[in-house]
């Protein structure tokens, strides 16, 4: 069984093996009834979000005191900076570029070997594991943005 078939395997609880060789990411979709097709990719992009961007760099940026707000939209909330600048919360930059390029440094790399370790058993025990938190997450909605951003329309 290739790689992506085993890792769809986790997400394919009804069919197994048999649904699991026409999942999205073995690009079989096609072959597969719509709602078949949505639970996996729900599934999936939940997973990897729990493993591949959840414990990040975004953790640190994360972490620290949060601002009060009265206003509820931040607009009452500013940043002074060692210039003087009184900085509306809205405007500013809440990491710079080398925190950005390191963050994604990070998420490509796990995604990466996300995808490498789909033959071994062992990582797919875990991804099960795993599975077990991200499914109690809200279910994800096509971002039609994204698709608008990257010019595609499916």
């Amino acid at each position: 069984m290739g790689r992506f078939k085993r890792l769809c395997a986790v997400f394919c609880r009804t069919g197994g093996a048999k649904h699991l060789a026409r999942s999205i990411s073995c690009r079989y979709a096609i072959l597969m009834k719509p709602a078949d097709k949505d639970r996996i990719a729900a599934s999936l992009a939940k997973l990897m979000a729990m493993m591949c961007v959840r414990n990040t760099g975004l953790e640190s940026l994360h972490a620290g005191l949060v601002p009060v707000t009265r206003s509820g939209d931040y607009s009452d909330v500013f940043v002074l900076d060692a210039d003087g600048r009184k900085i509306p919360w809205a405007e500013v930059s809440h990491f710079d570029d080398d925190q950005m390029r390191a963050l994604m440094r990070e998420i490509v790399n796990r995604l990466y070997t996300f995808h490498v370790s789909c033959d071994d058993p062992e990582f797919l025990a875990q991804t099960e594991k795993w599975m077990a938190v991200a499914g109690k997450w809200d279910e994800p909605e096509l971002d039609r943005k994204f698709l608008g951003a990257i010019k595609y329309e499916p």
